[in-house]
């Protein structure tokens, strides 16, 4: 496990991203919102998405993909040295953070090389908890409803560290 701060500016930098992609899905009218318990409930979500995002994309030491799209995403959110990554993240009060989550459709389009998970924390750090490839996650994952449908899920147990990942991509 990894763990990752955040100085203010990166956190407002990253509020700034999830603020543009909630009223990007606002525009839309997208599903997400016909159900939200509060008001903020989307850039919650979003912030909490951008801020696992920037974790990896700073432990990589690549760049944050800004980009907001107006129909669906590519299905992954980094790019490492050819390897596409979609980064789940996950508030680490939650009692989901024992597992990584994936929609079945999102699993199924196969557009990421590997899943990444991270727990953000209240304190401006988040938590790298590890990483698996699409290979393993389709061999490993169960099916399971965590309150929102049928999903895909994999243990925390079964995810590598991301060290690893990056070693072997570049040869060590």
């Amino acid at each position: 496990m990894n763990t990752i701060f955040f100085s203010l500016d990166d956190f407002d930098y990253c509020l700034s991203v999830a603020k543009s992609r909630q009223l990007n899905k606002e525009k839309k009218l997208v599903r997400e919102q016909a159900y939200k318990p509060d008001k903020n409930f989307g850039l919650k979500l979003h912030l909490v998405g951008v801020l696992g995002e920037f974790a990896v994309a700073k432990f990589l030491n690549v760049k944050l993909n800004e980009t907001i799209f107006d129909g669906a995403d590519p299905g992954y959110d980094l790019e490492y040295l050819e390897h596409k990554i979609e980064v789940k993240a996950s508030l680490n009060s939650n009692k989901k953070s024992l597992n990584l989550i994936l929609s079945k459709r999102l699993h199924e389009r196969k557009s990421s090389d590997l899943y990444v998970f991270v727990c953000v924390n209240h304190d401006l750090s988040a938590q790298i908890n590890g990483c698996i490839s699409w290979q393993r996650f389709d061999k490993e994952k169960r099916i399971g409803n965590f309150g929102s449908g049928d999903c895909y899920f994999v243990s925390t147990k079964s995810l590598s560290d991301l060290r690893v990942f990056q070693q072997h991509v570049l040869g060590f």
